[in-house]
């Protein structure tokens, strides 16, 4: 798998004074990360499976997939777990991967200053940066995963470049999931001279076995899985999963949403337990609300802890 250079520094980003540009050399694909395929097969669990077919449908999730996967034991459960879905802003995490990746192979510099461009400007979901703002890669990072920010994510990858990210989930064993396009949706459309015609997508397998690898400390490297992990755990928008789960629980997530789309992916942490769950959906007319990934989310976790109840936000 080759990996492309990362875009001219001279065209988009300025370090600060006294510091090297950033290197655009490319990264030896073998060095990478161990494999998220690599990971322990996980077992199905015929309970956990029970009720995760009984929980999606009866709250109105007709077109889903779902993945559990307990980090302890390695049970799991799945629903269409390999069915390809548009990835709305869930593919903000492959994006966050990649720059972890060059953080690691010293190609992108974490303070490395970038100029907003107007081509990566789209007003979609209330954008924290406008053209002409100077912030670092780190930043960026940053309002892309906990701020949901288009204009932060389509710099970013006019930095790592949309071929590298696809080769490093390729190189992953996760080639469901793929980068295509710039993203926008708003009354003021990008600038991508670079799509080729897909769309950006993703499965329920691929974004769980991602975060898996995050959790287990393997993507990229422990440091890099440890900093990603923060970034998702601030995340701003609890009204999914999260809103199902105990008082006190520990969610590192990403949401998307579109038109037709609703996602959430994530890691959580809660008494003890330790899992992975991905709820991918086309919205389905009335259906598909927010609360209706805590419900699923409660159910399956009340499942994982077995008969010892203890207290739920909202029950």
């Amino acid at each position: 798998m080759r990996f492309l250079p990362a875009m001219a520094a001279s065209a988009l980003i300025a370090v600060g004074c006294g510091r090297a540009p950033l290197s655009t050399t490319p990264v030896a694909p073998g060095t990478l990360a161990t494999p998220a395929g690599a990971l322990h097969a996980a077992a199905a669990d015929p309970a956990l499976q029970a009720v995760l077919e009984k929980s999606l449908p009866a709250h109105g999730f007709t077109d889903a997939g779902a993945v559990l996967q307990d980090l302890e034991s390695d049970r799991s459960a799945v629903h269409r777990a390999t069915a390809i879905f548009g990835s709305a802003s869930i593919i903000k995490i492959a994006v966050m991967a990649e720059v972890h990746r060059q953080y690691e192979a010293g190609l992108v510099a974490r303070d490395g200053q970038v100029t907003i461009e107007r081509r990566n400007y789209t007003d979609t979901w209330k954008p924290v940066l406008r053209v002409g703002d100077r912030v670092s890669v780190s930043r960026l990072v940053d309002l892309m995963i906990t701020k949901s920010d288009n204009v932060a994510t389509n710099t970013l990858v006019d930095i790592v470049r949309r071929q590298n990210l696809n080769a490093f989930m390729a190189r992953l064993g996760l080639g469901d999931i793929q980068f295509h396009h710039k993203l926008s949706g708003g009354s003021v459309p990008v600038s991508d001279p670079d799509y080729d015609g897909g769309r950006n997508q993703i499965s329920a397998s691929a974004v769980a076995r991602l975060l898996a690898s995050i959790a287990a400390g393997t993507l990229v490297n422990a440091e890099e899985s440890a900093r990603m992990k923060e970034i998702l755990g601030r995340q701003e928008d609890s009204s999914k999963i999260p809103g199902g789960l105990p008082a006190g629980a520990r969610v590192f997530h990403k949401t998307g949403e579109t038109s037709k789309l609703t996602h959430d992916a994530a890691i959580v942490e809660v008494e003890g337990r330790r899992y992975v769950m991905v709820i991918l959906a086309n919205r389905a007319p009335g259906g598909n609300t927010y609360r209706a990934f805590g419900s699923v989310a409660r159910d399956l976790d009340r499942a994982l802890a077995g008969p010892a109840r203890i207290p739920y936000a909202g029950s």
